[in-house]
């Protein structure tokens, strides 16, 4: 079995064979430049790469209400201390659509209880804003089985606020549409996760939290 031993890395000196490319213990950072040398006494050189960046996918949710299915896809921050949450939602049946836009009706709810009101609503290239009156509402039309992107804008949400307890809406005949332990994306695409025991179990996909083994990419000998 020919056996690589890395010579010279900040560190850490880890053996890998060949054979089964199995590797111990090779924390190496992104273009650090490493060694190896063969058994016959051959020393190659090169840049390392490190793909052990973590991939992380927002945990998004799934709820049913009254033949009418809204799957959250991601709350995101944008400027101005607005918050965008953005949905599927597929109804069993063709029919105007109605999404109640009232404060306390649709909202969302911070981790102290702070609550933070529609300012904007939109699907498709339907815009609307926030209503006053209690019965005021955002309605478009809807074809059965078809999915609708629906995104509903949240003002003045500090930038201190991570994460969301509750996002509720009043939609359709008056169901009350809600989710839970929502992370907020922040401008640069990085979330803090809600832990699995805090978020619900029921209609809610695992964070994918797979950390990929790190990988030496050498010239000549490839990567391990």
């Amino acid at each position: 079995m020919k056996i690589i031993r890395i010579v010279q890395k900040a560190g850490v000196i880890s053996i890998i064979t060949v054979a089964s490319l199995y590797m111990y213990n090779v924390p190496l950072r992104a273009n650090e430049r490493t060694c190896v040398t063969t058994d016959n006494g051959t020393t190659v050189c090169g840049t390392s790469t490190n793909s052990s960046s973590q991939t992380q996918e927002y945990p998004t949710q799934v709820t049913t209400e009254g033949g009418v299915t809204w799957e959250l896809k991601s709350c995101n921050r944008k400027k101005y201390n607005i918050v965008s949450c953005t949905f599927s939602i597929t109804n069993s049946r063709d029919e105007l659509y109605v999404v109640t836009t009232s404060k306390d009706y649709t909202k969302i709810v911070d981790t102290q209880g702070n609550e933070y009101y529609v300012g904007k609503i939109q699907q498709g290239k339907k815009v609307g804003g926030a209503g006053l009156p209690i019965n005021s509402g955002f309605g478009f039309n809807v074809v059965q089985n078809i999915p609708y992107i629906l995104t509903i804008d949240f003002n003045e949400v500090p930038d201190s606020v991570s994460q969301l307890s509750l996002f509720q809406a009043i939609a359709g005949a008056g169901w009350s549409v809600k989710f839970r332990n929502l992370p907020i994306v922040n401008l640069d695409g990085s979330f803090t996760v809600v832990p699995t025991k805090d978020r619900p179990s029921a209609n809610t996909q695992p964070v994918n939290n797979t950390i990929p083994k790190p990988k030496v990419c050498l010239p000549v000998v490839g990567c391990l």
